[in-house]
């Protein structure tokens, strides 16, 4: 019969007019019995919360159980005819979890209910995951820099924070890339389709706490391989609660961290409100939250590590660097909820949110190991609105039915505001690469739209083979992706790049040759057809899931699951099932010990930041072409880099010179070298003034020579065989000059095509293992161990696929071997291998403190030489070359939180991070594949075996609150973030010589915070 029933209420569950995608509820379930321990059947077991009441009778077993109830605090009652009932109230039920709570019944001499409070559980004995989580207390108390709570996900066992990566990759867990975690809020999908991430972000008080799982999550999670942050928000009840604040901070109370340099320039303020209370008492409820930020911010460089001509902007475009130029943030984060609790049976919540954040002068460089000046700052726009619709339909006592809706319409755009064209300048030195003039990416915008449907369907059931807590469910996704890219071109200098005293020959050039000198430029021109540069997409997401938590026997839980994923855009993948099994075994059944193991596979998500370059998928793809400019005839060409690596070859020992990329300009060099005039001589052309021979364009060559362009590209191909002249236009301009004369090491325009191409359809997916011991020592304070294996493969990287594996100087260097143009694949050749050791300990907040310490010991290892999402590789033909620790790789990470009340009402609470150093390589400065870039590495070294001093962190917190009322209280609190003022390394000079690894950006000194708080209702967590 009940089995008859599943397969109805299946029938319901598919039948159903709407679509929850991920667990956000709980469970509740334990066993009923008397004083001898024998179990009590058909006791009444009844569950009281906000709104919220459930009944249910106890099995044969004596088992009672109560699914999908929302996160909170319950009274729980139980009572058997001829036994004394009894209550268990203050019950603390959090976001997916399973507790479990079990009653012995006195039998009843006089008519008496015994109440009993409860206390949170401190080990969760039937999930085999392994998961942090995160209470409103420890959200609301901790000094978050920023305010923002998913820093607080940086700061779980297993996870390494990366403060100076963009939003896409701001944490790594298990050495995976930031961008596989898969935000949840409110059981909805919150993540970027496009590059990963958060899509939305919430104020810190509008969350009632969230749950991080690192590994081993259950197979109603899909599309993430790096782990979960499962979050809700804040709802109303029936009383009234609020709160307003104001943060701020002013760089009159901060500290450099820079020898012998001023604070950066710091203004910043935070505001905001917060209320909820009832529509209508024990029926509807709403909360709503909001919060603005302003802020503007200095950038915290070593100038001494400039040369000072650089400084006073005479490389500069603009002939100015303005280092009062700095991030400037304007944020909003806004949400209203609405919770109705129709009857019993039905449940409904709705979720309105939006956020925006406009930055202005951010400053950083793609290029490892290079500084950026105020001039090569960026603009980023992101906005977003979200509408969620929840409901949940208890059918009976055991079988419950979520469905849900989120609609998001999202939009994102870099350096929008420009009008002129993009065209940043790399200066290149051997005491560090610095980049001014513009930001590298150039404009471009995208706009997305998602739809997202999803059921669950959950039913407990009771038989022989013991207890089983079934789900079953499906959610379906549309993304809608349109945008457009600008075309840019950039520009480097790099003159004498080998003399002690090249930072002051290129002084003498700029001030004698302004921007008309000799310089590699590298343009990007529209590869789709016709020239378009605007994108138009879509993609769906299917998936599929089954999850059994099947109790074996009282201290034994098997997690069961098997999940399937399909995505539209990529649909010649279709095998993508994925098995999960987990054990959790409470030894001795006393709820002190257990032991957890756990194997999985984990899809992720096929992120559209890499499809949307591949024209037949619906993206966009702009091509990169290279020349070297000649303004003045390569009068100032030789030594610089680019004479070093593609014509002349760098010297070595014996005197001699190592292979040029390009042999056939080998005589073009050696005849600069010998006399710097030797093309104005070539050409006929008189030079009056030594120190600045004039700039030959193609509008001017016959009025100097006599000859026309095409007379001269002539001369110098024939008098330099197998070499590529042309008076080159860069298309949009260039600051160099317009139709100057240009060479092509790498073949004319028509040999350097490329286009861009979708490898076999794939998705990433990691392999898990992880196996570990939780053990309560005393009440409140639990020790775990854990260890952690993860294999990840197939994932997302790009690289030319069609060069001949040749070294510099073969004849068919940098060429194609089938002839046509250079085929630039998104592929899937990416790795990762991590194995981690955790320790962890933990103290529940009681009495007057708790805590959480935790350390990670690991070996991560991977390929991906960016770290990112589409990394590319040193050479393309060779991808294994690049394996070795893996950017994301801390080999030791230390972590503590905790907070104290004292007395008075004061509060104290603080976060300590040590780790190991960021891992960096020495900079490349040859092509050795041909692909027409410089490699991003040196080769002959082994990747990553450089790191920067360990980083070291304190931030601190003391809070002061006066009751003011029974419901009404005012906080003050002061903040310090980096309290010892530890100079961070933030980027470091990548470049081999003398200065190699020297820091020369560093993360903020110390700051303070100053924050006033008034709250009503709910006046302390």
């Amino acid at each position: 019969m009940a089995r008859t029933k599943f397969i109805i209420w299946s029938l319901v569950f598919f039948l159903w007019p709407v679509a929850v995608f991920s667990q956000v509820t709980g469970s509740l379930r334990g066993t009923v019995r008397d004083e001898t321990g024998a179990v009590l059947a058909q006791a009444r077991v009844g569950v009281q919360g906000t709104a919220l009441r459930y009944e249910t009778t106890t099995s044969a077993e004596g088992v009672y159980y109560f699914n999908l109830l929302p996160p909170g605090t319950y009274e729980v009652v139980a009572e058997r005819s001829g036994f004394s009932s009894l209550t268990y109230s203050g019950v603390p039920l959090a976001v997916n979890q399973k507790v479990v709570l079990d009653f012995t019944l006195k039998i009843r001499e006089l008519e008496e209910t015994i109440e009993v409070d409860a206390a949170a559980s401190d080990i969760e004995v039937a999930r085999a995951d392994i998961s942090s989580r995160v209470n409103q207390r420890t959200i609301a108390a901790l000094p978050l820099n920023g305010r923002n709570f998913e820093d607080l996900i940086a700061l779980v066992p297993g996870a390494k924070p990366e403060p100076a990566a963009s939003q896409a990759s701001r944490v790594s867990i298990f050495g995976e890339r930031g961008a596989a975690i898969s935000f949840v809020v409110d059981g909805a999908d919150n993540n970027d389709a496009v590059s990963g991430g958060p899509l939305q972000h919430f104020t810190q008080d509008s969350i009632q706490e969230f749950e991080v799982i690192t590994t081993g999550q259950e197979a109603e999670f899909g599309r993430a391989q790096g782990g979960v942050a499962n979050i809700i928000t804040r709802s109303g009840g029936n009383q009234w609660t609020g709160s307003s604040f104001l943060f701020g901070r002013n760089d009159s109370l901060d500290s450099s961290n820079v020898k012998s340099q001023k604070v950066p320039r710091l203004h910043r303020r935070q505001w905001g409100l917060t209320a909820g209370g009832p529509i209508r008492h024990d029926a509807a409820f709403f909360f709503g939250s909001f919060e603005v930020l302003d802020e503007d911010r200095g950038v915290n460089i070593d100038r001494s590590r400039i040369p000072a001509f650089i400084l006073s902007g005479i490389a500069t475009p603009s002939s100015r660097e303005d280092f009062t130029i700095g991030p400037r943030t304007e944020g909003f984060r806004g949400l209203f909820r609405i919770d109705h609790h129709v009857n019993q049976s039905h449940r409904l919540h709705g979720l309105f949110s939006r956020s925006r954040d406009d930055v202005s002068g951010e400053i950083s460089s793609p290029i490892a190991g290079t500084i950026a000046l105020p001039s090569a700052a960026r603009t980023e726009k992101q906005e977003s609105t979200a509408l969620t619709l929840r409901e949940t339909w208890s059918l009976n006592g055991d079988t419950f039915l979520e469905t849900s809706f989120k609609w998001v319409d999202a939009q994102n755009g870099s350096n929008l505001e420009r009008h002129n064209r993009l065209e940043p300048i790399l200066l290149l030195l051997r005491t560090g690469f610095i980049q001014v003039g513009a930001p590298f990416g150039g404009k471009n915008r995208r706009d997305s739209q998602y739809a997202q449907f999803a059921q669950r369907l959950a039913r407990y059931q009771l038989g022989r083979s013991g207890e089983h807590q079934l789900r079953f469910g499906w959610d379906w996704n549309r993304v809608g992706l349109s945008g457009f890219n600008e075309i840019t071109n950039d520009v480097e200098y790099s003159a004498a790049f080998l003399n002690p005293n090249a930072a002051e020959i290129m002084r003498e050039r700029f001030q004698q040759l302004g921007f008309a000198q000799s310089a590699a430029r590298f343009f990007t021109l529209s590869a789709n057809p016709g020239g378009n540069l605007s994108l138009d997409m879509h993609n769906h997401d299917l998936g599929f899931f089954l999850q059994d938590s099947w109790r074996i026997r009282p201290d034994v839980t098997l997690n069961l699951g098997l999940r399937y994923d399909y995505a539209s855009l990529f649909d010649r993948d279709k095998d993508n099932f994925a098995p999960r099994a987990g054990l959790a075994w409470d030894v001795g059944g006393n709820h002190k010990t257990v032991v957890r193991l756990g194997w999985g596979l984990y899809y992720d998500r096929n992120l559209l930041a890499a499809a949307a370059t591949v024209p037949e998928l619906g993206g966009v793809f702009t091509r990169s072409a290279f020349d070297v400019a000649l303004p003045r005839l390569g009068f100032d060409y030789t030594d610089s880099l680019i004479d070093l690596v593609i014509t002349s070859g760098f010297p070595t020992p014996d005197g001699k010179r190592g292979p040029a990329e390009n042999p056939s300009y080998v005589a073009f060099a050696e005849a600069l070298r010998k006399n710097p005039f030797a093309l104005y001589e070539l050409l006929g052309i008189n030079v009056t003034n030594l120190s600045a021979p004039p700039i030959i364009t193609a509008d001017n060559i016959q009025q100097f020579s006599g000859l026309t362009p095409q007379q001269a590209i002539e001369r110098l191909e024939k008098t330099f065989p197998g070499t590529d002249w042309e008076f080159f236009d860069v298309p949009g301009g260039s600051l160099v000059g317009n139709r100057v004369l240009s060479f092509f090491p790498r073949g004319p325009l028509e040999l350097t095509r490329e286009i861009s191409k979708f490898s076999e359809a794939r998705t990433p997916w990691t392999r898990a293992f992880n196996i570990g011991v939780e053990q309560q020592l005393v009440k409140d304070l639990v020790l775990s161990v854990s260890y952690i294996h993860r294999r990840s493969r197939d994932l997302l990287t790009r690289r030319v696929v069609n060069l001949f594996d040749v070294r510099p100087g073969h004849p068919q260097f940098g060429r194609t071997v089938d002839g046509g143009p250079r085929i630039n694949q998104v592929t899937y050749d990416g790795l990762i291998n991590y194995d981690g050791l955790l320790l962890e300990l933990r103290k529940q907040f009681s009495q007057w403190y708790g805590f959480h310490a935790s350390y990670t010991g690991s070996r991560a290892r991977d390929n991906l030489l960016t770290g990112n999402v589409g990394s590319t590789f040193s050479n393309n033909n060779h991808p294994e070359l690049d394996y070795g620790p893996s950017n994301q790789s801390a080999p030791h990470i230390f972590v503590f939180k905790g907070i104290a009340d004292l007395p008075w009402d004061f509060r104290l609470s603080s976060i300590l991070t040590w780790r190991s150093g960021n891992a960096f390589n020495p900079r490349g400065i040859t092509d050795q594949d041909g692909d027409g870039l410089v490699d991003q590495r040196d080769t002959s070294q082994s990747r990553n075996t450089f790191r920067t001093q360990p980083f070291f962190e304190v931030d601190f917190r003391v809070e002061k609150t006066w009751h003011l009322s029974e419901k009404h209280s005012l906080s003050v609190l002061a903040e310090a973030f980096n309290l010892t003022n530890r100079a961070n390394v933030r980027n470091v000079n990548s470049v081999s010589g003398p200065a190699f690894g020297t820091p020369n950006n560093f993360f903020a000194g110390r700051e303070i915070q100053l924050g006033i708080r008034y709250t009503f209702g709910n006046t302390r967590f």
